[in-house]
């Protein structure tokens, strides 16, 4: 017998299991009363029949009287007392067919409607009308780092958190980590996120913004599909916008697990369809801890602190230079080492052109990793100095600027490039690290990016002693937990006179899970004041104009014209300390200003040749003169950038771009500060 139909009523819907009892109570209380009153008629006694044919009919309607009856003791099994001896009989059948299906089916019906509501609500099967709400996709390892910021706001709206994993173990491992009053804000869906049904109902249409995360472990045996499964739900989540006719683009922070795939959407815009749905801000786990160390110098969910790479400012007369040497070449190392390339310029390069920041490089792989960052790179190592070291078999090349740009003039770059094979144990390396920390005029930051911890920790505590003693910043990786190292830089956390004098105190861990993305950094706030500026162009601003006014041209950016401000944004802040700005002081000095729009553009050339623009040729540049259209073809359709040479040797016009936001740069500063206190 097929009985799919009644498993279908079974685990069916409460108001299915609902509606099928209601039907079949009212169809055996009408059967039985039928029953009862066709029944009744062999009981009839010769004077009632006589009575009947003679057409007279009784004192009441003995079929209402049935059904009433009926009625009375299918749902009150004690009416029976009150029977008469001959219908006892029909009143157990129906006190007996009624106690079965009320005091059976129709509890039993209850308590499994409200266990499947509560089995549905702890597995995140419930969805919930809501709007304005902000919608966290997937169960990645930072989410709770993120969850703790969003409780911060006081906005107080609901966290709508969806992922594929299993909810319950999500919830327990999330909550281990939350207050109470944050666990009540957050709500739970299980869906997959390139579902565009699934996706439908989480109202997000009607949310407020969206951070797609994806959930951990998401490899198979053949490769790692993070990041395409996050395109493809951003896709979605835009044609879903797009058919309910948002007005305002939706937020969408997006994570990218891989940084050549991160490289590719800080210049790619996404498709004009969804655009104007939704406002796409990529970002990435290992460049979001590199711009927290260099640009914001504090950990967002620990009591941690981060030198800046110039942490003795560097002016103009300075014969400092920065070193930052990255142990490692994994994508924290690469990240660390391309964010220092955008943000390490100084005025002293301008006096003299030796004071250089100095990248350098030490993996056992040197020589492949080397050839494969120079790949990823190659307008940047076309136009700049790098050199390969190795120690254990005396090998030392040097790679000068490629002859195609000699029209260029002389070296106008700023950072060289170096790539050290060996391990950090080794005695070569041991010997260069030496060199280095007791060069007088160097400022070395040491970063230690092993992806196993434990690697990472023995790297740093057993380094030579010279490193220890002059105080040099180490940064060390960490995957999980800070404890191990946080514990050796402090030695008493109350006792500052013993934390002084810990041997580590040099020590900093950084890059843990949990601990990434950061909302200050994410809001671009500073970035959008100088799109603004930029936007204007004109001479000084006194104001800013309303936010709503600085948003709107914000999105109307491309996405890689929103990068370069981003780039010029984290800048800023060693700007101002080559200079020795203070926050009180209103505006910069004429001098001051000339100064620091030299050292922009020198930032900017590094900038545009890591985005992949790359420097005119000498044919190139003389079709540009005779034909200045020429100059936005050539960036536009081939990533070829006229500008991309010595400061001096631009023209007024072009020269006057920088000096106008070096010129704002107090009111950048001073409106990002508002807005975050506000």
């Amino acid at each position: 017998m097929n009985t799919r139909w009644i498993d279908r009523i079974i685990y069916g819907g409460a108001l299915r299991q609902i509606a099928v009892l209601i039907v079949l109570t009212a169809s055996l209380i009408l059967i039985s009363s039928i029953a009862v009153c066709w029944g009744s008629e062999y009981q009839m006694t010769p004077e009632e029949k006589a009575a009947e044919r003679n057409g007279q009919q009784p004192d009441d309607d003995s079929w209402t009287t049935s059904l009433w009856s009926v009625y009375n003791n299918f749902v009150d099994p004690g009416n029976q007392a009150n029977v008469n001896r001959e219908d006892r009989l029909w009143a157990i059948a129906v006190s007996l067919l009624g106690s079965v299906v009320l005091g059976g089916l129709l509890i039993s019906t209850i308590s499994n409607i409200m266990e499947r509501r509560v089995e549905e609500c702890r597995n995140g099967l419930v969805h919930y009308k809501l709007s304005g709400h902000i919608v966290i996709i997937g169960a990645d390892a930072m989410l709770a780092c993120l969850v703790r910021q969003l409780c911060k706001k006081k906005d107080n709206r609901t966290l709508l958190i969806q992922t594929s994993k299993d909810v319950s173990e999500a919830r327990l491992s999330l909550f281990a980590k939350l207050t109470k009053e944050e666990e009540r804000r957050i709500v739970w869906i299980h869906a997959a996120r390139n579902s565009k049904e699934e996706l439908e109902r989480l109202y997000i249409a009607n949310a407020k913004e969206v951070f797609i995360l994806g959930d951990s472990g998401e490899l198979d045996d053949v490769e790692y599909y993070h990041d395409s499964m996050n395109v493809d739900c951003l896709n979605l989540i835009g044609k879903i916008c797009q058919e309910k006719e948002r007005k305002t683009p939706l937020r969408c922070n997006v994570l990218f697990e891989y940084q050549s795939t991160f490289s590719v959407f800080q210049f790619t815009d996404i498709d004009d369809d969804i655009k104007r749905h939704i406002d796409f801000c990529p970002f990435n786990f290992y460049e979001t801890w590199a711009q927290k160390i260099f640009v914001g110098n504090k950990c967002t969910g620990r009591d941690i602190t981060y030198l800046p790479l110039d942490y003795e400012p560097i002016d103009y007369h300075s014969e400092k230079h920065v070193h930052l040497v990255v142990v490692g070449m994994s994508r924290m190392g690469v990240a660390l080492a391309v964010e220092a390339a955008h943000i390490a310029h100084y005025p002293n390069f301008i006096r003299n052109k030796k004071k250089k920041t100095r990248i350098t490089f030490i993996d056992c792989n040197a020589r492949k990793e080397m050839e494969h960052f120079k790949q990823a790179y190659a307008n940047l190592f076309d136009v700049s100095y790098s050199s390969f070291i190795d120690p254990r078999t005396g090998i030392k090349e040097q790679e000068t600027p490629n002859n195609k740009y000699t029209h260029l003039g002389t070296d106008f770059i700023d950072i060289d490039w170096q790539f050290v094979q060996g391990e950090i144990e080794s005695p070569g390396v041991r010997r260069l690290l030496t060199e280095w920390s007791e060069e007088p005029d160097s400022l070395m930051t040491l970063a230690i990016c092993l992806n196993l911890t434990h690697h990472s920790i023995s790297s740093a505590i057993y380094l030579p002693h010279c490193i220890y003693e002059k105080e040099i910043p180490v940064l060390v990786q960490q995957r999980i937990t800070s404890a191990i190292v946080e514990k050796l830089f402090r030695h008493s956390s109350h006792d500052k006179e013993k934390q002084s004098k810990t041997r580590y105190r040099n020590l900093r861990p950084f890059g843990m899970l949990d601990d990434c993305l950061d909302l200050q950094i994410a809001d671009d706030l500073c970035a959008k004041r100088v799109n603004v500026v930029y936007k204007e162009g004109k001479e000084f601003l006194a104001t800013l104009p309303p936010q709503e006014t600085i948003d709107e041209w914000w999105r109307e950016l491309k996405t890689v014209k929103r990068w370069s401000n981003i780039y010029y944004a984290n800048s800023i802040p060693t700007k101002l300390r080559s200079v020795g700005y203070k926050t009180n002081e209103k505006k910069l000095t004429e001098e001051q200003v000339a100064l620091l729009a030299e050292v922009e553009h020198n930032r900017w050339n590094i900038e545009e040749l890591l985005l992949g623009y790359r420097p005119v040729y000498q044919n190139e540049q003389e079709a540009i003169r005779r034909n200045p259209k020429l100059k936005e073809v050539k960036r536009n359709n081939e990533y070829v950038h006229v500008d991309i040479r010595p400061y001096r040797e631009l023209d007024a016009e072009t020269q006057k771009y920088d000096i106008i936001l070096t010129r704002h740069l107090p009111l950048i500063m001073k409106g990002s500060r508002e807005s975050e206190e506000a």
